[in-house]
């Protein structure tokens, strides 16, 4: 009887562990993962008082699948940097299909 059980237990723990789902990483879950970042645009009077190395990633997004966090961590270096209260970013659709334009202002 023991036997039994004991043998049992570990069939149904075999089978309940082999019918888990994966878990999911964080990109999966954001849908906008999947487009591509195909411009960003930023006002000239604001472009000209940001430092080359916050330029310099603002294009090294251009190409790159779209990162929500990315985005919000540039408005933030851009606000500080600007000395101003905010920085809005407006996402636009591309004018490749998956393609996405990254607005700040």
């Amino acid at each position: 009887m023991k036997c039994a059980l004991i043998s049992l237990l570990i069939t149904g723990a075999s089978l309940w562990g082999g019918n888990q789902q994966p878990i999911l990483q964080p990109a999966e879950f954001n849908v906008n993962s999947r487009y591509t970042v195909e411009s960003i645009e930023v006002p000239r009077e604001a472009e000209s008082r940001i430092s080359r190395g916050l330029r310099r990633d603002l294009q090294r997004l251009i190409g790159q699948k779209f990162n929500t966090q990315s985005i919000d961590d540039l408005a933030r270096r851009m606000r500080e940097e600007l000395n101003v209260r905010a920085v809005s970013q407006k996402i636009l659709r591309g004018t490749a299909p998956d393609h996405v334009n990254a607005s700040f202002s």
